[in-house]
């Protein structure tokens, strides 16, 4: 059923990209008169099947869309096409690390990463010796680019985006947490992390954790035996923080509500789809957790989701294809500035600092080589079976990578 429905998704992106409409956002600058004539081939490896789909498919329609739209202007500046080479990986490591291989032997001028650390981390690896250009969507782990200097991250940094988690606790008067790591699976373990260094600075104080089983097929559906602990040893906790994605944390959901145990989640980015409504239905209710943007209206967000719902039928199952979208508009706008499309000119621009103004918002380029841009993080809470907006902004008082 899950493979029928990803598997569908990709052909609906793949037919839409002869009509989509110019969106218009970007923000990139003049043109550089410098660009010449050519075209620029963007290798994505990305996970379309696998349990990382889910997510993973949204993101390379957000790309494809804006490809498609800069295209049918006559390419980035009117003079460099793109050719975007998508390949899966199959949500497996391995794949994932001959994928790499791959397009790299394509000579592609730009490497873009799935948005799964682990699989990020095993790709700079095999990528970075070899001076490839590297862009991700994702960016959980913001220390990543302190061992691979060729890797550039476009969204907001893990360490950011559970300081707004832990800002949107305070707000919700949560004093006391029990939290779930998974150490096997590095997003989820510096989710965890990340909370509980932000936590203490908002007077928030984790009481209980346990680990998540996680193995070579992806998390388990069964969260019983969990949950029992939580009802037995909460020790007092008014929330659960995890890192656990959809739609494995509404599989907790459920085990938790049949368990009696009806504290709420507060989760991060991979609770931002419609799954969280369909497979946790009443369950998650109340639940909160933080994610990439909103469709505030009148936001560039907003802009972007009527565009997108014009061409699909229906809205986009959360943020990630626009972040999908802003991965392509930042390359766009750093071959304009850089006037050239080799990966170490295209690096010189970002590396100097930059602003692009994207669907969700501005992504800042602070300049003297520092690689993590500065993002909106918006925190979000599910009630009656609809996403409403609590926080967004740029988050203060963030924890140290």
């Amino acid at each position: 059923m899950r493979k029928r429905r990803i598997t569908g998704a990709i052909a609906a992106a793949v037919l839409a990209l002869g009509v989509f409409a110019t969106i218009g956002f970007g923000g990139s600058g003049p043109h550089a008169t410098a660009l010449k004539k050519g075209t620029i081939t963007i290798g994505y490896g990305n996970n379309l099947t696998g349990f990382l789909a889910a997510h993973d498919v949204l993101i390379s329609n957000g790309a494809l869309l804006a490809v498609q739209q800069i295209n049918a202007k006559g390419g980035i500046g009117g003079k460099v096409k793109i050719k975007l080479l998508l390949r899966d990986v199959q949500s497996r490591p391995d794949t994932s690390v001959q994928v790499a291989r791959d397009l790299m032997n394509a000579k592609v001028n730009v490497l873009v990463l799935p948005c799964n650390t682990d699989f990020q981390v095993g790709m700079a690896a095999v990528a970075n010796p070899r001076g490839q250009f590297m862009l991700s969507p994702c960016n959980a782990d913001p220390t990543v680019a302190n061992k691979y200097g060729n890797y550039w991250p476009v969204g907001m940094a893990g360490n950011a985006q559970l300081a707004q988690l832990a800002n949107y606790a305070k707000l919700r008067k949560i004093k006391k947490v029990y939290v779930l790591d998974a150490p096997q699976m590095l997003y989820v373990h510096l989710m965890a992390n990340y909370f509980k260094k932000a936590a203490p600075s908002r007077g928030i104080r984790v009481v209980g954790g346990d680990d998540i089983p996680f193995g070579a097929t992806g998390f388990p559906q069964d969260y019983s035996a969990i949950a029992t602990k939580i009802k037995n040893e909460s020790n007092g906790a008014q929330a659960i923080m995890t890192g656990l994605f959809s739609p494995f944390v509404d599989f907790l959901a459920r085990d938790l509500r049949r368990a009696g145990v009806n504290i709420p989640v507060l989760g991060t980015d991979g609770m931002d789809t419609q799954l969280n409504l369909t497979t946790g239905q009443e369950a998650v209710n109340g639940y909160g957790f933080t994610t990439f943007g909103f469709p505030n209206q009148g936001s560039p967000t907003a802009r972007f989701y009527a565009q997108f719902k014009g061409h699909f039928g229906a809205s986009p199952d959360g943020t990630y294809p626009a972040l999908g979208y802003d991965t392509i508009k930042v390359l766009e706008a750093a071959v304009l500035k850089s006037g050239g499309i080799d990966g170490k000119v295209i690096e010189s621009a970002l590396a100097k600092g930059m602003t692009v103004n994207g669907a969700l918002g501005p992504i800042r380029y602070k300049g003297s080589n520092q690689h993590n841009p500065t993002n909106i993080v918006a925190a979000v809470q599910i009630k009656s079976g609809k996403f409403v907006k609590v926080l967004k902004g740029i988050p203060k008082n963030i924890p140290a990578p």
